[in-house]
């Protein structure tokens, strides 16, 4: 693969040091911690496509881990038109990836081609992405026949186990996809807001395309990027569960989520308007009947074009880390001043649209701030000016 993180990759994600913060995986942290150096291996596993028994999960270690539906999350639809591609998914409370490979053989009782995936669960995705290159080399191994289950074993010994602070080799570089922040931005546009307020708003995302699937899964994962560190308070912190791929077969569980950011290549889902709130197909999106309110507005627009000047003019490799953080305080902007307003006064008060625009905001995002008032409950009324 030729989009592997390396070690000279930039900081994506700044902990304050003095307040407590939610990761981008939505978890609950302290200032002192680090979710991606506490990550292990909880299991790893071989998925192979037979003609006459279609998707087979071939092996796995541990025996004694539940891996129901794998072999069907492995390799998703769309993969047999791609060589090599990966992606990620959840499974129970864990993260897997997936590293498919696919051979062509002269042989026609394989319908000319060998497809495999080989991959692993983790407690949490932010480790994932080192493990990438790994799962590749033993995909291409496997499908021409040099598989050795020693090496997969040999890894799990390797990385089952969380690493001890002395142990840990993470740099600050570190990236928890294989594409940037930067990359994530520019290909939604002012679009990316509309992501982060619908993130907010707690909504169901579903981003849709064909493969290759990595493209998809970064994504996916980059859209909590947009949330990433943001104050934890009164108001509430859980947004959007990240749900990585989905397919079709996963209809019934995309029904029971409130919120989640997803992503497919089953174009049906793009007619199954009551499983999601904003379907994006590539960098287009359309909303559900019960959504009007989420096309880029005059401020998302000023936003990102002030920020797109603000990383040309950073150097190349503090970029992604600056990209960062203006979505931190943003996010943090907002959250802080309905705390402020909920907190001054504890009954109803007046929050004016002059007072939002010294924090980031514009008149268009009016509708927004006030669902979001509704959404957390906040004592507030949202009003234009004090005329009104």
């Amino acid at each position: 693969m030729n989009d592997i993180a390396d070690e000279d990759q930039p900081l994506l994600i700044e902990k304050s040091t003095n307040r407590s913060v939610i990761d981008i995986s939505g978890n609950f942290l302290t200032s002192s911690q680090d979710s991606h150096s506490h990550s292990y291996v909880q299991a790893v596993f071989v998925v192979n496509f037979h003609v006459k028994h279609a998707n087979t999960l071939e092996w796995q270690h541990p025996n004694d881990i539940n891996l129901l539906s794998i072999e069907f999350k492995s390799l998703p639809s769309g993969l047999h038109d791609v060589e090599s591609d990966f992606v990620y998914f959840k499974l129970n409370d864990s993260y897997c990836v997936a590293c498919f490979n696919r051979l062509k053989t002269n042989d026609k009782a394989e319908r000319n081609a060998k497809m495999c995936s080989i991959g692993i669960m983790m407690n949490n995705y932010e480790g994932l992405v080192q493990h990438l290159e790994f799962l590749s080399v033993e995909s291409r191994r496997f499908n021409r026949g040099e598989f050795d289950k020693t090496r997969l074993l040999q890894f799990f010994s390797e990385f089952s186990h969380p690493k001890t602070d002395s142990q840990i080799s993470f740099h600050s570089t570190f990236r928890p996809f294989s594409t940037s922040f930067i990359e994530f931005i520019q290909y939604f546009g002012p679009s990316v807001f509309t992501i982060w307020k619908s993130i907010l708003l707690k909504q169901r995302i579903l981003l849709f395309n064909k493969a290759p699937i990595s493209s998809l899964s970064n994504r996916s994962g980059w859209c909590k990027g947009l949330i990433s560190n943001h104050v934890w308070n009164k108001l509430g912190s859980e947004t959007c569960a990240s749900l990585f791929h989905v397919s079709i077969a996963e209809h019934d569980f995309i029904s029971k989520s409130s919120s989640y950011i997803a992503c497919t290549t089953d174009r049906i889902y793009s007619e199954k308007e009551s499983l999601w709130d904003i379907f994006f197909e590539g960098n287009k999106f359309k909303t559900s009947k019960k959504v009007k309110y989420l096309n880029p507005t005059r401020g998302d627009k000023l936003r990102f074009n002030k920020l797109w000047k603000e990383i040309n003019n950073v150097s190349s490799d503090r970029r992604d880390s600056h990209a960062i953080k203006y979505f931190e305080n943003l996010t943090n902007n907002i959250w802080e001043k309905l705390i402020e307003n909920y907190e001054e006064k504890q009954f109803q008060s007046k929050l004016y649209v002059y007072q939002l625009s010294n924090v980031g905001f514009h008149w268009s995002d009016f509708n927004f701030v006030r669902r979001m008032i509704n959404l957390y409950e906040t004592p507030i009324k949202l009003r234009y000016c004090p005329c009104c």
